[in-house]
């Protein structure tokens, strides 16, 4: 009895210690089991990280190159539109020109006596431009530059009907200021003048500017449920107003903005004159100024007419250099360089 419990006793003893050992040998299995897994986060950590990096680089490289392609695309246009006529459209041109300085007389006996082929820098003046409406303004420029009738008709009309939005928008918060006087609106704000408008291109009536504000007054009013018609309806009293800056129906009448008077300055050159008490002889003529009449069909050339301030150099006997004043006659060609327009935007 004794000996089985003794027995008993052992074999459970030897249990317990078998026991603690295994549950003590699986710790460093589990310590290697977590190392492992927190190896492999780390490794997936890293991955993402780098997957993040490159996906950073690509997006940067992406926008980098969007920003290039926009800065091309302004480049482009900021060139379009000055070979469109950006200066022109302020009635300023200029360029370099092939000149031909032509004898002129004699003023107290001194005069060029030969002609002279020189370069001349110049700026030309189209005064037309100043008192047209900017529409038309943009639509000559437009033609000028060489760009085709569509083109410049859409330029007139665009610039035409933003200002009739602006006019339009303008009414409606003259309305919404509680005045009621359509009379005195129209005044205001539109001049109280006549609006002419076409209808089908072929039906023109002519509405005056309190009829045309009290239209305004109905579509603000207007309760209808049907916006494209509300819609329509605010397109059609812009339209008429345009119309009153540019008729898309009606070419642009642009001869006038080709004429100016331009001013330059030819370069020195030698040329044989005659100084008074000094004969004929080679000489240079320095140039003051030069100013006259010019014309420009196009952005390509100008065709320049005028004449020309300037000074004789004469050497005496004694080698002291005296400036004799001297005029010349300017006839030139010039080649517009509408490029020039950067400076002025």
């Amino acid at each position: 009895m004794h000996g089985s419990f003794i027995i008993i006793v052992v074999v459970s003893f030897l249990g317990v210690v078998r026991s603690a050992h295994a549950q003590t040998a699986d710790i460093p299995h589990a310590s290697e089991a977590e190392a492992a897994s927190a190896n492999k986060g780390a490794q997936l950590d890293g991955a993402a990280v780098a997957n993040e990096s490159s996906a950073l680089k690509v997006q940067s490289a992406q926008i980098e190159a969007k920003a290039a392609k926009e800065e091309a695309t302004a480049a482009k246009e900021d060139f379009d539109t000055l070979k469109s006529g950006k200066l022109i459209s302020s009635g300023l041109t200029g360029g370099l020109a092939l000149a031909v300085q032509t004898p002129l007389g004699t003023v107290n006996s001194t005069g060029q006596q030969s002609s002279k082929a020189v370069a001349m820098p110049y700026v030309l003046m189209l005064p037309a431009y100043f008192a047209k409406p900017e529409a038309v303004r943009v639509y000559c420029a437009s033609t000028w530059g060489s760009g085709s009738e569509s083109t410049a008709q859409r330029a007139a009309m665009a610039i035409a009907k933003e200002r009739a939005e602006l006019l339009f928008d303008a009414v409606v918060s003259a309305i919404h200021a509680d005045q009621k006087d359509d009379a005195a609106i129209a005044t205001q704000l539109l001049g109280d003048k006549a609006i002419e408008v076409t209808r089908d291109n072929t039906t023109r009536k002519v509405y005056s500017a309190q009829e045309v504000v009290a239209a305004i007054r109905d579509w603000d009013s207007s309760t209808t449920s049907d916006q494209t018609a509300k819609s329509n309806k605010r397109n059609e009293i812009i339209q008429w107003l345009a119309a009153q800056d540019w008729n898309p129906s009606l070419k642009g009448r642009c001869g006038s903005t080709k004429v100016g008077v331009w001013v330059g300055k030819p370069i020195a050159y030698d040329v044989r004159s005659t100084v008074k008490d000094a004969g004929q002889a080679e000489r240079q003529f320095s140039s003051v100024v030069a100013f006259g009449l010019g014309y420009s069909p196009n952005a390509y050339f100008s065709i320049l007419g005028g004449v020309t301030l300037g000074n004789i150099s004469d050497v005496r006997d004694d080698n002291t250099k005296v400036d004799v004043p001297c005029w010349a006659g300017t006839v030139a060609i010039g080649g517009n360089l509408d490029l020039l327009g950067g400076v002025f935007k």
